[in-house]
């Protein structure tokens, strides 16, 4: 997989995985398409790949697109004290 690397740190930082995998699939359909658009305009295989994810951005830019919308994150990285406090005491 392609962004592996990015998936495990927009998990890691708290964004929801629902999120993560709708924005990898978004991300790996553009990619294939830009994967095409290079082969069209005549580059071999490794290099249309190569420009494609050069053109794509790299993961920094791609994770900084989620990490600065804080809806995206999942509840316990919103609201930690709810999660691990309230609900469990709510149980009791």
């Amino acid at each position: 997989m392609p962004f592996e690397a990015l998936r495990e740190r927009l998990l890691t930082a708290g964004i929801a995985p629902r999120h993560v995998r709708r924005y990898l699939a978004e991300l790996s359909d553009h990619l294939d398409d830009l994967i095409q658009a290079q082969r069209d305009a005549g580059y071999d295989a490794e290099d249309a790949e190569i420009r494609a994810r050069a053109r794509l951005g790299d993961d920094d830019d791609l994770a900084q697109a989620m990490l600065v919308r804080p809806a995206l994150y999942s509840l316990p990285a919103r609201a930690p004290w709810l999660v691990f406090g309230l609900f469990p005491l709510a149980a009791l």
